[in-house]
Formats: C-alpha cells, structure tokens, sequence
C-alpha cells in the first residue's frame, strides 16, 4: 500500500506545482495597430499635489513587453511516519523510507523536466479618459493545459487563452477599479475569487497601492499589507466549486494569505527614468483538502521572501521590472487504511524579466 502513497504523492507534485499550468514554450501576441487618440481627447488634468509617479501617456499610448518567465521546483524531503493512534515495525518504517529516499530522486527529474522557462509577449495601451480618470488596458497571453485534448504520453498539450485586466487610476495615482476578463472560463474565476479591486483598496488603505500615487523621495519606503482570500481560489484550482453544492462531498479549510510589501524610490538614471525596488514577504500559511473515505492532504507554507526593481519612463510607461522570490511548501498526504503518513518538502525559486520592445505615441 506505500507504493500507492509514493504514487499518489509523485504525481500529486506537479499538481502542487506551477509548473502544472504551463510548459516551456513561447507565446507571441500578434502585432496590433497602436491605438489613436479620437481628436480632442486629452489625458485627464493632474492636480498640482505633493510629487508622485502618474500617469501622465496621452491616450492611444501603446507599448509591448517581453516577459521571461523562469520557475524551479525541488523536492528537498520525502518520507514517512506512523499515523496517529497507528503502530509501526521499525524495520518496516526503515524499509519504506529507503523507497521514499531512491523515489526523492525521480520526483527531482519529473520536476525538472516539468520547469518552466517561457517568454511570452503582453501589450498596453492608454484608452481615453473615463469620468476624468485614466483607464489602462493590458492584455497577455498565457498557456494552459488543454483538458479537452490530453497528451496520450509525455507533457501535456497546451492551449494559448488570453487575459486582459483593465485597470482605472485616479488624477492621484491611486486605482479605482480592476476589471479582468478571459477567454478562458476557469481564469475568469479565478480572477473572479481573487476580486482584485477589493485588494487594491487594501494595499491602498495600507498606505500602498501600484506603483502610481507612489511619493517621489528619494530613499523613502512605503509599506502595505494584503490579506489574500484563498478558499474560494483554492476550490477552484482543485475543480471542486461546483462541489459546494453538496457540502458533504469533501472538506476544504484554507487560511487568508497575508503578503507584505515595501516600495522605495531610488532615483532617476541619466535617461531620467524613475526607478523603484520592492521587497515582499508573506506570513506563514495554512491550507488542507479532505475528501470522504479518501485522501488527504495538508500544505504548510513557510515565510515567502521576493524583491525586485521598476524602471518608470516619463508619463508613467513602464519601461522594465524584475522579480525573483522563493517560498517552501511542506505537504502531508493521508489515505484511509494506510498505517503510514506521507511528508515532503519542495522549495520554488521563481524569477521574472519585463522588458519594452515598442513604443509608440499618439
């Protein structure tokens, strides 16, 4: 019966993984006409306030981005220990940690045959003002597994669906409102459990928002706080939503992720760009999945560290960023009738690169 836990747990990984959404591959957005602003429309007026980064891009403003995308997962534990309540042989235990330990490696390969390196293409453009605000339109392409025609055998088939946030700033700087659409059902409800505009409204009562209504001293940090809701997300993401229906069908407890973030203006360079670095971190989270007279499981992840850099060009486009983070995952997995309970560790170092391959000017 432990090879049907080590099975269910090798699999399970890349399931517990980023990497189960998307393969290495490159998506090209096809080249669309910049947008011209309809005669006599104008950017909306800044008020003469203290300094801040704004959005100042006319409308019809257009710019397209490069993104290198890098995530790499390992598995750093993998064994047993008796349930609770259960007894086991010692030498049996050592026997099935021996398998668990030479299975520590196949899980390795299968994760790095599954690591991400993809670069993709995402596009912005200033639409006219709204009510005296200004409305930004970004719209990537991003691969998903595609369910409705499985590979047979080796990495899944992928999909290209799109996702386009539009997003509405104040003459201020601050976001007003985020509205994502897909052509894709189950990002929409992703998007959706994520409700974006109510997190902006957090990292703005924080003190924070987007890096627009962001103070213009030199060397001066400005914190925010989120707390992330995660039960709704996480039904999704395990095809259980239409499950809350019946209730009894399984049991799903997942804490609120809370994130924290630290942005600090550094100067401008010679092309007179301003450029920002972040820093972030999250407080450790908790999350378990039951079914009934079935499996198990448990995720604790630990302290989530990341930073970056912004590079902002006069007008408010973003010109380039970078990210890097790494967060550890322990995983517990029970099965009804097992003797044994199944532990192990991955880690993920994630790293993104933007860059701008095109600008135009209305």
């Amino acid at each position: 019966m432990r090879r049907s836990l080590l099975l269910s747990l090798t699999l399970g990984a890349s399931m517990l993984s980023p990497s189960a959404a998307a393969q290495s591959s490159t998506v090209t957005i096809p080249a669309l006409p910049p947008v011209r602003a309809a005669p006599g429309t104008a950017a909306p007026e800044q008020p003469e306030t203290q300094n801040v980064l704004r959005l100042t891009a006319q409308p019809g403003t257009y710019a397209e981005y490069s993104t290198a995308l890098h995530i790499r997962i390992t598995a750093t534990d993998l064994h047993f220990e008796a349930r609770p309540g259960k007894t086991a042989d010692a030498a049996d235990l050592a026997a099935v940690n021996a398998e668990a330990k030479s299975r520590l490696e196949q899980m390795n390969s299968m994760l790095s045959r599954s690591a991400i390196n993809q670069v993709s293409k995402s596009f912005v453009r200033v639409l006219p003002p709204k009510d005296g605000n200004s409305v930004v339109l970004t719209t990537v392409l991003v691969n998903v597994p595609d369910t409705a025609n499985p590979a047979r055998t080796g990495p899944p088939k992928l999909r290209s669906v799109s996702v386009s946030i539009t997003l509405t700033y104040d003459p201020t700087g601050k976001a007003l409102s985020a509205d994502v659409t897909s052509s894709d059902p189950r990002i929409r409800k992703i998007y959706q459990a994520l409700d974006l505009t109510s997190l902006l409204r957090q990292a703005q009562d924080a003190g924070s928002g987007l890096l627009y209504g962001q103070p213009l001293v030199e060397g001066q940090p400005v914190t925010s706080t989120l707390r992330v809701p995660t039960q709704g997300l996480f039904l999704i993401m395990f095809g259980l939503a239409e499950s809350l229906r019946a209730p009894n069908s399984f049991q799903l407890q997942s804490e609120p992720l809370t994130v924290h973030r630290t942005t600090t203006y550094t100067g401008q360079d010679a092309e007179g760009n301003f450029n920002f670095s972040q820093a972030f971190s999250s407080e450790p989270w908790v999350s378990s999945l039951s079914l009934p007279d079935g499996p198990s499981m448990k995720m604790n992840i630990g302290a989530m560290t990341g930073a970056g850099t912004s590079v902002i060009a006069q007008g408010g486009i973003v010109r380039s960023s970078s990210t890097r983070q790494n967060m550890s995952m322990n995983a517990q997995l029970d099965l009804s009738g097992e003797k044994y309970r199944l532990f192990t560790t991955l880690t993920y170092d994630v790293t993104s690169e933007t860059q701008l391959k095109k600008l135009v000017l209305p």
